[in-house]
């Protein structure tokens, strides 16, 4: 069954390599989210196109250094125009990443809002031109949690400060999560892919009210480092929510093309993470969802050519 990847992340460098790995595991067409990279929007489109027939599908994103973000005077007017310019050139949607409201930051050193209102004429803009914004708010919980045994994930914190939220200096999980929302309210015409499991895979309840409550929400299956699971919560199964909501789920694995082992991509280690996702979701074997292949269809396949029209 052809597929497409809808979360994966590519530079220039890095796409002769992907397509490899893309046809070793039927991946048809990869939605690049890009990652911080320096190459000007249209010249990644144009590289994309060129190497690689536009099965790379390259957003837009606010590029550069965003620390000052919205400081400039008709810093997102410009980007919006931008923006325009891309699509106008085969540019599919915007992507949007948790470093709104984690690490970007005003002069005066607050924390640059997701859901600050001058961003709201890109977000109409997208909405307009029928393309969608694929969207990362937030991370998983144990970036939040206190640095004890009981954090799964304590000593990778310890190794890597940069990437733990629970210091007292950063804004609240569940309040960057609001902020999304109320982008969601403010904008019913756009389409938001929100990423990982709607950005918050360990709560299934959340999930379901997300899809109920806005049908512009969409959302991709990378579920991130998830290794904990709030107690005493009745969760709607995984089969039960992909089953129902096909339509607006897209697969996606958050494979990066920039990492190198052995001076090389690991295109085994890819083939494998591949055959692990494709093994959860045909087959009930290690707690898989074996769903129906009308599902698998659309989950695989048809709900992302949709909602980027490819």
């Amino acid at each position: 069954m052809r597929k497409i990847d809808g979360h994966m992340h590519f530079c220039v460098a890095s796409l002769k390599e992907a397509l490899v790995t893309m046809d070793r595991n039927d991946i048809h067409y990869a939605i690049n989210a890009r990652i911080v990279d320096p190459t000007p929007g249209l010249e990644m489109l144009k590289a994309s196109q060129d190497i690689t027939g536009g099965r790379v599908v390259t957003l837009s994103s606010f590029e550069g250094d965003d620390r000052a973000l919205l400081d400039e005077p008709g810093r997102v007017a410009k980007i919006v125009e931008r923006f325009r310019r891309e699509v106008d050139a085969g540019t599919k949607g915007f992507k949007i990443s948790k470093r709104l409201g984690l690490v970007a930051k005003y002069a005066d050193g607050s924390w640059v809002r997701p859901d600050d209102e001058r961003f709201d004429p890109l977000w109409s803009a997208a909405g307009e031109m029928n393309v969608p914004v694929l969207i990362h708010t937030a991370d998983p919980i144990p970036n939040w949690e206190p640095l004890t045994d009981d954090n799964p994930r304590a000593q990778a914190f310890r190794e890597h400060p940069e990437v733990y939220f629970g210091d007292g200096k950063h804004l609240g999980r569940l309040e960057l999560l609001e902020m999304r929302e109320r982008i969601l309210a403010r904008h019913p015409d756009t389409v938001f892919v929100n990423a990982h499991w709607g950005c918050y895979p360990e709560d299934l309840d959340h999930l379901v009210r997300l899809f109920e409550t806005y049908p512009n929400f969409y959302t991709d299956t990378e579920r991130g480092k998830v290794t904990t699971v709030p107690e005493g919560k009745e969760h709607t199964s995984h089969r039960e929510i992909l089953i129902k909501y096909a339509n607006r789920t897209l697969f996606g694995t958050d494979l990066a093309y920039w990492a190198e082992k052995n001076g090389r991509v690991d295109h085994e280690w890819n083939a494998g993470m591949y055959a692990r996702q494709f093994n959860w979701f045909e087959t009930d074997a290690d707690g898989g969802v074996a769903l129906p292949d009308d599902v698998l269809r659309k989950l695989y396949h048809d709900t992302a050519k949709t909602v980027y029209h490819l």
